[in-house]
């Protein structure tokens, strides 16, 4: 009896109960993505109908502020954007069979007014994916690095795009479209949908000296209608290697140079190489330079020369020029250049002058003594002019200033005598200065007549700009400078004017100008008596001013007893007795072979 009580107190509990909540599962509604904002998702009035309730007695369960929908009046309708593909990411929504499903489940609860008293809806909702992506790259340009000799066949793996759209909207197909004006048919592409896997196909042999870089668009095209398109520009850079041989411009080159002059360059050569980088760093190599006449530079293939042209020694020349690359393997090509060398009156007359015998003269031979005495009738010097010129260009004209008292007489061609037209007389003029010219007949004519000058200006030597006497009025201290280096040009003054240099060394002479001293005026050292023979005392020390002037020390007194080597130092060669004499003051003398200087060293005798 007990036991049946039991058993009905938990049916009646259990039916009560059961009676208390009841719940729903609603037909499934769907939306699209990036519907408007308040789209009415669905219309829940019906149903609150048929439970005889006022839509305000019900309400969303578990609102959370990601869910994009709301509950308004009996609708459950969208309250922010909705984003298929961002909640997919997120994972705000419930996936189906495939993780581009978005799903969301709504529960509503509803007050009734009998029992069961609260009544629970589900409400499934389907968001349906549009074709709102594109296709993304990781990177909108991607550049690819291939040699010009890899084989037909070649594949490189590409990047492929993402496109976070659901399959039915998902990638279809890549196309390669080509960016520069003309078609290219060197590349493809393959797509395998399966494995996702995208490469670029090498269907030509390229040549980068053809074609050195190719632009591409590659598109990634989806399933929309119509279609999303991503895009990438695809660069392949060809990489170059060295297939390319250089080449000069011509393989022979003519050109004409007249004698005397050094023009800024002669002519610069040029070669191609359609390689590039180190394959077309070119290298130009002049295998003959006629004993340094010719310079080439290696790299600018500019040929200049290094002194002027001389007809009279050559009047033309044969180069031979070699150019390489710089590969690994390097080409190289040759070509010939020949120089033609035109002959200019180039040599001035030059002028040779011998006094009479009978005159004395100086040792250079410029300036005699002439007696008053002196007959006018004989010549007083004799003149050789003569020029190297060939045809008018050698043959000169002799003139002699000042003209109104001295002549010349033409004794053979271009030897002549030079007389006087008047008596000497020492009273009225003591001496004569005589200037001779001579001039060709070249075209254009160049005077004998030479100007000299310093170059740079020295502030200590002088030059005279009609004779080349260089002279100074500086005393000069071989202590502080000993050589002295400048150029002394040497023009004519022919049109044009042809100048010559020389380098001009003046060494300074060192003389003994300067006497040792010595670092003391006065030394003083100790000795004790009765020691051994040969006993080092001290040292002296002296020094000379002048360069490398080599310092002797002398005794100049007690040499029987003391000894002094070529250092200065000092010892003793006897044993000395302090009770016969206490102290010696030794005088010391430094020589440098010419001058001298001395001290007193003191030496006292100890116990």
């Amino acid at each position: 009896m007990n036991m049946l009580f039991s058993i009905l107190i938990f049916i009646n509990f259990f039916i009560l109960y059961s009676y208390s909540i009841v719940s729903q599962i609603l037909p499934s509604v769907s939306i699209f993505e990036e519907s408007p904002i308040s789209t009415i998702v669905v219309d829940l009035r019906p149903i609150f109908q048929t439970l005889n309730v006022h839509p305000n007695q019900a309400a969303l369960l578990h609102s959370q502020p990601s869910q994009p929908f709301e509950y308004i009046n009996g609708y459950i309708r969208l309250k922010s954007r909705l984003d298929r593909e961002d909640y997919v990411q997120k994972r705000l929504c419930i996936g189906g069979g495939n993780n581009f499903q978005c799903n969301f489940t709504l529960t509503l609860t509803v007050n009734l007014n009998q029992t069961p008293y609260n009544y629970i809806l589900s409400q499934p909702i389907s968001c349906h994916d549009i074709n709102d992506m594109i296709p993304k790259f990781s990177q909108i340009e991607s550049k690819i690095f291939m040699a010009e000799n890899v084989p037909i066949g070649h594949r490189i793996p590409l990047e492929i795009a993402i496109d976070l759209d659901s399959l039915s909207y998902g990638i279809d197909n890549y196309h390669l479209e080509s960016m520069n004006d003309n078609e290219q048919y060197q590349f493809s592409i393959v797509y395998d949908n399966h494995s996702r896997e995208l490469e670029l196909i090498v269907k030509e042999k390229l040549d980068r000296e053809i074609n050195e870089k190719y632009l591409f668009k590659l598109m990634a095209i989806d399933r929309g209608q119509p279609p999303n398109i991503g895009i990438q520009t695809l660069i392949i850079e060809i990489l170059d290697i060295n297939d390319s041989r250089p080449r000069f411009e011509l393989s022979i080159y003519n050109i004409t140079v007249a004698e005397n002059t050094i023009p800024e360059y002669l002519l610069k050569i040029h070669a191609i190489d359609n390689d590039i980088d180190s394959n077309a760093e070119l290298i130009y190599i002049l295998e003959n330079n006629y004993d340094n006449l010719f310079y080439l530079d290696n790299s600018t293939g500019i040929l200049k020369l290094n002194q002027a042209f001389d007809y009279e020694l050559h009047k033309f020349y044969q180069l031979n020029v070699q150019v390489h690359d710089n590969g690994i393997n390097p080409l190289s090509d040759t070509c010939i250049i020949y120089i033609y060398v035109l002959d200019q009156n180039d040599h001035a007359p030059s002028i040779q002058m011998k006094f009479n015998p009978i005159f004395e003269y100086n040792q250079d031979g410029n300036m005699a003594y002439v007696k008053e005495s002196f007959d006018i009738n004989l010549p007083i010097a004799f003149v050789t002019v003569y020029d190297q010129d060939s045809d008018d260009r050698g043959k000169a004209q002799l003139t002699i200033e000042p003209h109104n008292l001295f002549n010349l007489e033409l004794i053979r061609p271009n030897y002549y005598a030079i007389k006087s037209i008047n008596n000497f007389d020492r009273e009225t003029l003591s001496y004569y200065k005589i200037e001779l010219r001579a001039r060709d007949f070249g075209q254009p004519s160049i005077n004998g007549q030479i100007t000299y000058t310093i170059i740079p200006k020295s502030s200590y030597f002088f030059i005279t700009s009609n004779d080349g006497i260089l002279s100074t009025n500086t005393s000069f201290d071989y202590e502080i400078r000993r050589i002295y280096k400048f150029q002394v040009c040497a023009h004519d003054h022919g049109q044009p004017s042809l100048e010559s240099y020389v380098n001009i060394q003046i060494n300074i002479i060192n003389i003994n100008e300067y006497s040792p001293k010595f670092e003391k005026d006065n030394y003083e050292y100790s000795i004790y008596e009765n020691r051994t023979i040969i006993k080092y005392i001290g040292q002296v020390k002296a020094y000379d001013q002048d360069y490398k002037d080599l310092i002797s020390y002398t005794l100049g007194n007690y040499e029987d007893l003391f000894i002094i080597d070529n250092d200065g130092k000092i010892s003793t060669k006897f044993i000395f007795d302090r009770e016969l004499q206490d102290e010696y003051k030794l005088t010391v003398i430094a020589t440098d072979n010419s001058t001298f200087g001395s001290t007193i060293v003191t030496i006292k005798i100890l116990y």
